[in-house]
């Protein structure tokens, strides 16, 4: 009996001291795919959430790796290609020339670029942009609590009617989000904007019945999706508007991808990689499901670097 206890000493030790937890029958398998590429979120991974300044050695690792020219290291994120640059550039860790370079799937899987050129982009149909334009005016009309703001996102434009680019959530893109400067307009109806997402923001405490209200005013059409990237913001999308969905139209096969997220809006692309983790203060359990393991670490106390070398070393 004392050599039962002693023998399996050093596999709890290592159990206990294990900086990742499985969450996934892949995690198990012996024969890993070799690594090519590492699509990676920006907020909320990359940059920790409620701060502006990305977590550096997870950036300078990522450099690194990407510069060896083994692995390439590409963004996968629901904002602007400006504004992920913009925001990933803060604190002089990796300039904005290297990270230009970077292909990538912005505003979710809409906007896909490949060497500085936009290789895909697609739009919400003109009739969903309408119904959710009525549903949020009506809104505001009917109920005094529910101060909604709606903005447009058109590649590296952004849009609202006339009172909205001054309000807190849709003036917090720019500020806090690094984002460009959203343009204010009459409408969102115009004849010239092509919309790629809608964003409706609301207090976070209603978001949840407003998400159910929203679907059922779009109807059953299978012409937009909702998804969610932070508490207080509900976005509408065009169908295989995913994160995944843009990947594969820039890589393909994702067999040798490493996954990287935090939020609802990275679930498809986590499941759908060959790999994937996310930190310990990712958005949910339904998140940290859909990877393959958590790191026990914060995106703050440097998890999306261990996690990699989990991974690729």
């Amino acid at each position: 009996m004392r050599f039962f206890y002693v023998s399996l000493l050093p596999l709890i030790s290592g159990f206990i001291l294990t900086p990742w937890r499985v969450s996934s029958p892949r995690l198990k398998q012996r024969n890993h795919p070799t690594i090519t590429h590492i699509a990676t979120d920006v907020d909320g991974t990359l940059i920790p959430p409620n701060t502006q300044k990305p977590n550096a050695p997870s950036l300078e690792y990522l450099r690194d790796l990407h510069s060896e020219g083994k692995i390439e290291w590409v963004l996968a994120t629901g904002k602007t290609r400006e504004g992920a640059i913009r925001s990933l550039s803060q604190g002089n860790v990796i300039d904005k020339d290297f990270l230009k370079s970077l292909n990538g799937v912005f505003l979710q899987g809409l906007v896909v670029y490949k060497e500085g050129k936009v290789l895909r982009s697609v739009k919400l149909a003109p009739c969903v942009v309408k119904r959710v334009e009525k549903f949020v005016r009506e809104k505001q009309k009917n109920n005094d609590n529910d101060k909604l703001e709606l903005v447009a996102y058109c590649e590296n434009r952004i849009f609202s009617w006339k009172g909205c680019e001054g309000r807190e959530q849709t003036v917090g893109l720019s500020r806090f989000y690094g984002e460009p400067v959203v343009e204010a307009s009459e409408s969102l109806n115009f004849d010239d904007l092509e919309v790629n997402k809608l964003i409706v923001f609301a207090a976070a405490d209603r978001v949840k019945s407003l998400r159910n209200d929203l679907a059922e005013a779009l109807g059953k059409d299978k012409d937009f999706s909702i998804t969610q990237a932070l508490p207080t913001m509900l976005e509408v999308l065009p169908p295989d508007g995913s994160k995944e969905a843009g990947l594969r139209t820039l890589i393909g096969d994702l067999d040798h991808v490493l996954a990287i997220g935090d939020a609802e809006n990275d679930i498809e692309m986590l499941r759908a990689a060959g790999r994937s983790f996310v930190c310990s203060d990712a958005a949910g359990q339904i998140v940290k499901e859909a990877a393959e393991f958590v790191v026990d670490l914060k995106t703050s106390e440097g998890g999306v670097k261990e996690g990699i070398r989990r991974v690729v070393n």
